[in-house]
This record gives structure tokens, sequence and C-alpha cells, in this order.
């Protein structure tokens, strides 16, 4: 007899449970928090893509696109960092990295030089204030962020990179190594980069 009471006492609790939280879900759901139900818009977005996209993509990859565009759409100085680009970040402000050294700026969609650097692959190669950069390795740059090109142009010392240059009239290839750079100083701060 104790067993019937006791098994009757746990579905009974079970079913007030289950009760319970049906509720308080519910409750959840029909809220007036846009916040819960924006996010519950993102995960069904991420599980459609993943089920139903011609090609797998990593949940990562999604997520790290949905951050990225997320923050580039607030204004052309925001932007996600992800491990490679906060990896990049500290290295500039350790004061050394990989690159040819440039201060690079957006201005009007085109990416200009704002001056060589001094002793540097760039410099030795004669890059002018006001050359603007097209393409690199063949790839154009048109649509791209400032922070994406200056991560393009920096890579470990040694290796080669080929910028496509637009100089007054002039349209021309010019192959550079990457070098060690040194950052230069604490300067105030402006929509520029330097790689």
């Amino acid at each position: 007899m104790t067993m019937r009471i006791s098994t009757i006492f746990g579905i009974a609790a079970c079913m007030a449970s289950g009760i319970a939280i049906g509720i308080l879900g519910y409750r959840l759901l029909i809220a007036d928090d846009d916040g819960f139900l924006q996010a519950a818009a993102i995960r069904q977005a991420i599980d459609h893509i993943r089920a139903d996209y011609v090609a797998e993509v990593p949940e990562g990859q999604l997520v790290e696109d949905a951050l990225r565009g997320m923050l580039g759409g607030l204004d052309r100085r925001s932007a996600y960092l992800d491990q490679a680009a906060v990896k990049r970040l500290e290295a500039e402000t350790d004061g050394r990295f990989g690159g040819i050294g440039i201060e690079l700026s957006l201005v009007e969609d085109q990416f200009r030089v704002i001056a060589p650097m001094d002793g540097t692959p760039a410099a030795r190669a004669g890059l002018a204030p006001g050359d603007r950069i097209l393409a690199l390795n063949r790839k154009p740059l048109a649509g791209k962020k400032l922070l994406e090109v200056v991560g393009l142009l920096r890579g470990p010392p040694g290796t080669d990179v080929l910028l496509t240059l637009s100089r007054a009239d002039e349209q021309f290839d010019l192959s550079l190594t990457r070098a060690r750079i040194r950052s230069p100083g604490a300067r105030p701060a402006r929509a520029a980069g330097v790689p």
C-alpha cells in the first residue's frame, strides 16, 4: 500500500512541476521581452541554415558571421574581433608585427596610403601618400573594411604580398616582402590602420 501512495505522490509531483514549467515557458514566450524573441529568431535562423543550406556550415562560423554583421552594421569604425584579429591587436600593442609598413586609411570606399613608415618594405618600394590599393594578391578590395585589409597586409615576416596600386592615372602591380614592423609611438586615435 505504501508503494502505491508513493507512486501516486511521485506522479502527482511530476505533473505539477511539468505544468509549472509549461506555464513559465508560455509566459516567457508571450512576455513583452523583445530580447528573448530576438534571440529565439537568431537560434531559428542558425538551425534553419544548418538543416537546409546547400553546404555544411559550422555553427561557430555562423555565430561569428552574425556577430561580425551586427557590430559591422553599427558604423564604419565598429568591428567584431575574432581570435586572429585579437592576436593582431596584441601584436600591435606589443609594438612588433609582420607587415609592409604603411599607414592606411579608408576614404570614400578607397584604401589610401597615408604614408610609408621609414625603413620598411613600403618605403623602400617607393609607396607614396595618396597611392590607392585596389587589390591584394589579385583579389579586389572593394567592399572590405579597413580592419580586414590591415589584416590581409600583415603576415609573417619573409612572406610576399602582391599589391595592385593606382597612382594618378596609372595602375600597376608591386610585390613586397613583409618584414618585422615596429609600431609607431602612441598617437591620437584616428580612422587609420598600420599594416
